[in-house]
């Protein structure tokens, strides 16, 4: 049997107390059926405690981001924005 397209693993479930969410998961083959069972379980199981999963993972991202600048970029970004030269 030959496909057209992608096959992927999605969940959909509500947040508590909140609005309802789709999150693709992954690709097949990338991800296996059990590989995207369990990350599905994870998932609800933070919609479950009222948490948005798309929101955590980018607060994770913004804060693993700030996490890896240095000082140093922080201040040429801080001269950048006000045209302070040195």
């Amino acid at each position: 049997m030959y496909f057209k397209g992608r096959i992927s693993f999605i969940v959909e479930g509500r947040i508590r107390g909140g609005r309802t969410r789709r999150i693709t998961l992954g690709q097949h083959p990338t991800m296996t059926v059990a590989e995207a069972k369990e990350l599905a379980r994870e998932k609800l199981l933070q919609m479950q405690k009222g948490e948005d999963p798309v929101e955590s993972r980018k607060k994770e991202e913004a804060r693993e981001q700030a996490l890896g600048k240095t000082v140093g970029a922080v201040f040429e970004s801080y001269l950048a924005v006000h045209q302070v030269s040195v």
